[in-house]
């Protein structure tokens, strides 16, 4: 704990003490309670495989040689970027907070086993914690990415998929320079990652595909299964159309292993096949990764002229803003690309502009509701539109 630490650790300790003494009753009820309250100032809710990846960089951070006895603070000050400061500030408030619950209910244990002495050590450990999680990611103390970048020595580390464009390998052209083992290997995921721009976390789900001949051109379609999926988020399943490149021998290849399975086929990428294929990615191919043909794919379909829905539709997003974090038109191909999804894609306006023309057709189809909700409530009675909710 640095001084300020110490500070607010003595500060809410006093408070504690104060509260027992005027109830009578034990400090160690005040302490947890404040433990609890400092606590819940985590809401996240991460997915199990997003917790996993979190306690692994977590881990990563605090056993790494040069952070030793290092404060979290200071470990996120020597972040390069702030995608990195994000996800290591995000990595240690979920792990900080899930060691606090930890100790809690290692201390009520020790409570139930009467055994006081290791109730008042766990409580104190959690109590200090706390104290720690609250100064360094609650308070208005805590350090934000502006702080990282105006130290005197920050370099910014550009590590960015969709800048690195320029410079990916095209999906083919990987598979053909490995070894015959390894494109073996590596070729059904790396093909589907270069076609359909699919996450990771999704092939890891699986994906249908389905070959067939359509309007006299050789085409995949693929259904995948959303990996980033909420209430306001995602799409649960998309439904992907490829044309293929006839002259490309890897589209080819990839239709005809399909075809001869029926016209009907569905992958799984195992995890150790895509921990194996980032890492020789990675070291082979100007630190590409995956997740990079997303970012190409996403160029594509705007190279394609395609709708700003039906590049949200492709990339299984919720809204059409999201794509604007994705891949560059310039970096792209115009190739045959359609999509459809689960749920309707939200627009969000760009600019002041697009706000009001959006907001004025908005108030129109608001307009032609009412009157349709008139004539129903005139001819077949207010139960009808109640029924059918119209207008919630």
């Amino acid at each position: 704990m640095n001084n300020s630490e110490k500070k607010l650790f003595n500060k809410l300790l006093e408070e504690a003490r104060d509260l027992a003494k005027e109830n009578n009753k034990p400090i160690g009820i005040y302490l947890d309670k404040k433990i609890k309250e400092i606590a819940s100032g985590y809401e996240g809710n991460p997915t199990e495989k997003t917790k996993e990846q979190y306690r692994k960089i977590y881990n990563r951070l605090l056993t790494d040689p040069k952070n030793k006895n290092k404060s979290a603070s200071i470990i996120l000050m020597n972040a390069g970027s702030k995608a990195s400061f994000d996800l290591y500030r995000t990595a240690f408030r979920f792990c900080i907070s899930e060691d606090i619950k930890k100790l809690r209910l290692e201390a009520e244990k020790c409570r139930q086993n009467k055994d006081y002495d290791g109730m008042k050590e766990k409580t104190t450990m959690a109590f200090k914690l706390a104290v720690v999680f609250q100064y360094q990611f609650l308070s208005h103390e805590k350090i934000t990415f502006a702080d990282v970048k105006t130290q005197d020595n920050f370099k910014k580390q550009v590590r960015s998929k969709k800048k690195g464009l320029k410079k990916l390998i095209e999906y083919s052209d990987l598979i053909n320079s490995l070894s015959e083992e390894k494109a073996e290997k590596y070729f059904m995921p790396v093909a589907i990652y270069g076609l359909f721009g699919v996450r990771p976390a999704e092939l890891q789900k699986g994906i249908a595909l389905v070959a067939e001949e359509s309007e006299g051109k050789k085409v995949i379609y693929g259904a995948v299964k959303g990996a980033k999926v909420s209430k306001n988020k995602g799409q649960e399943t998309r439904y992907c159309k490829v044309f293929l490149d006839e002259s490309n021998p890897a589209d080819m290849k990839l239709y005809d292993h399909i075809i001869s399975n029926g016209g009907k086929l569905s992958y799984t990428q195992e995890p150790e096949n895509y921990e194996s294929l980032r890492k020789l990615m990675s070291r082979n191919f100007n630190g590409a990764s995956p997740y990079s043909y997303r970012h190409r794919v996403a160029s594509d379909l705007k190279a394609s002229g395609l709708s700003k829905t039906t590049i949200a539709m492709f990339l299984g997003h919720a809204n059409d803003k999201s794509q604007s974090h994705y891949g560059y038109k310039q970096n792209g191909k115009s190739r045959g690309l359609s999509a459809q999804a689960t749920n309707e894609v939200r627009e969000v306006a760009a600019n002041y502009a697009d706000y009001t023309e959006k907001k004025e057709r908005t108030q129109k189809f608001k307009t032609r509701l009412e009157a349709v909700k008139t004539g129903l409530s005139g001819a077949e009675g207010s139960h009808t539109a109640k029924k059918w909710k119209i207008g919630k």
